[in-house]
């Protein structure tokens, strides 16, 4: 068989793995350096909010024409352009900082510019994945992948605060520019199988807009997975509340200090919850799995708002991002599992899409609620305040502790009614040829022999 320098298959895989955690730590510096900028800058969380929402736009318009162009070109030649991109942009920020220049509204343009390749990079590494891991290891590989977001929680925050106290905001932002270099570096070591375009294949003739429809089609017989979709949008439609809140929460009543240790808090949980689902592989009911990590989270939420408290907005904050790559993990295990791989670019893309698509309207409407009803109703003199104020208290910061509490609620019932549906409950079960026969597509293609991650 012929070799070459390149590292493939389990090996391929780690290599990548390693220079994308380090450039997403260093994206993470740059994150929380610049959010706290943002809010410190403009004090207003209406802000905050549009600054997120400008890094939505494009991963709810973006993901179909994302996901559909990972499935056409070179996914390893799609990956080191998009970290290209992103060093480019990231260096302009540097110098805008440098020169004193930097504004608001750049910070909105520069979130939906680096959002948009990121969602594109992303969904291919996502794509690649399967493509480097035997089926039965996809759990354990997506842990991995989910401890990528837990290094960055967990290093990230306190070492960005840190450093913004010796190097600035500009050092911070230099030390992100350097890490896409190594990231880029690692990716030109490896070698991925092109399966995006197969020879004489049909699809290989089809625009982009075809692609996408085709994703479609493939959703629309698939009730189990439009079921999924549905619990993702509502999950992700109470998420961006926490997103947008969490940060003017925690400030509420304590230190820019102390909300970076609270941040690498979820960067421990994250970590432990990636080695847990990395090492063990999940239930051997992975919806089941899904369902009841959805309710844990859901319960550290209203755990976080019950009082003004480091401590339990720590343990909240531990048990949710404990819960997100076990949750994460185990539903792209199901996904990539009855999903060709030749498809999964414009599936993601689409699922992407639809699941997000209400998160605007989550980071519209967060800042005006707070600002406007929930603050006012948790006021010292306001109308809850001699009865729910009793229980968590009043002053600033209590209406979004209220409204963590009743988003909480209503999706631990939303979670319950999704576990009784038997189509979502068993979407695992699915035979993907059998599947594919029956919709008269594309099998999915071979997946290389098995082999142990460790």
């Amino acid at each position: 068989m012929r070799t070459n320098s390149f590292f493939q298959g389990p090996r391929a895989f780690m290599t990548m793995l390693v220079g994308q955690a380090i450039s997403v730590i260093g994206s993470g510096l740059s994150a929380f350096a610049l959010g706290v900028w943002v809010y410190k800058t403009s004090g207003s969380v209406t802000q905050f909010a549009m600054v997120e929402l400008a890094f939505w736009i494009p991963i709810i318009l973006g993901s179909p024409i994302a996901g559909a162009i990972a499935d056409r070109f070179n996914r390893r030649a799609l990956m080191i352009i998009c970290d290209a991109g992103s060093g480019f942009i990231t260096l302009v920020i540097f110098l805008l900082l440098a020169s004193g220049k930097l504004v608001i509204w750049e910070i909105f343009l520069v979130n939906f510019l680096l959002s948009a390749l990121g969602i594109l990079h992303r969904l291919t590494r996502t794509t690649v994945t399967p493509m480097l891991i035997a089926k039965e290891h996809l759990a354990r590989a997506n842990g991995f992948l989910q401890a990528l977001d837990a290094g960055s929680q967990l290093v990230s925050p306190i070492l960005a605060a840190a450093l913004m106290n010796v190097i600035e905001i500009k050092g911070v932002i230099l030390i992100d520019f350097s890490t896409y270099l190594f990231a880029i570096l690692t990716l030109f070591l490896i070698k991925v199988p092109n399966r995006a375009n197969i020879p004489d294949s049909n699809e290989q003739k089809t625009s982009l807009m075809r692609d996408i429809l085709s994703g479609w089609q493939y959703l629309r017989t698939r009730s189990g997975l439009l079921r999924l979709i549905a619990l993702f949008t509502l999950g992700n439609a109470f998420g961006a509340f926490f997103i947008v809140l969490y940060t003017p929460l925690v400030l509420s009543f304590t230190t820019t200090l102390a909300l970076g240790s609270l941040s690498s808090i979820g960067g421990v949980g994250m970590l432990l919850g990636s080695l847990i689902i990395g090492v063990w592989g999940g239930p051997k009911r992975r919806m089941t799995g899904v369902i009841l990590t959805s309710l844990f989270e859901c319960a550290s939420i209203i755990l976080m708002g019950v009082q003004p408290s480091v401590i339990l907005v720590g343990i909240g904050t531990l048990l949710i991002y404990i819960n997100i790559p076990i949750n994460n993990g185990l539903a792209n295990a199901v996904i990539q599992s009855i999903v060709p791989v030749d498809r999964q670019g414009r599936v993601y893309g689409l699922m992407q899409m639809l699941g997000s698509a209400v998160m605007p309207l989550s980071f519209l409407a967060a800042g005006p609620l707070m600002d406007h009803v929930f603050e006012p109703l948790m006021a010292t003199e306001g109308a809850l305040a001699g009865n729910i104020g009793k229980l968590i208290g009043v002053g600033h910061g209590r209406g979004i502790a209220l409204a963590f509490i009743l988003l909480g609620i209503i999706y631990i019932v939303c979670l319950a009614g999704a576990y009784i549906s038997p189509r979502l409950r068993s979407l695992e079960d699915g035979l993907p040829e059998t599947q594919e026969a029956q919709a008269g597509l594309t099998p999915p293609l071979p997946i290389q022999e098995s082999r142990s991650l460790v």
